[in-house]
């Protein structure tokens, strides 16, 4: 597949896989937080037997 890792010229030397990464999954974290924080909470309502 690829035979050389490109890193990023930083001290660090990330793969650029990882720094791609790393700058598009806000999403992912913005939503998370959301679902963490807003839950819902559904009630069901017992049945009734006749």
């Amino acid at each position: 597949m690829h035979s050389m890792i490109q890193t990023q010229d930083t001290t660090k030397k990330k793969p650029n896989t990882i720094t791609l990464y790393n700058t598009t999954k806000c999403g992912v974290d913005v939503m998370d937080q959301m679902v963490r924080e807003y839950t819902v909470r559904v009630q069901v309502a017992p049945a009734v037997c006749h």
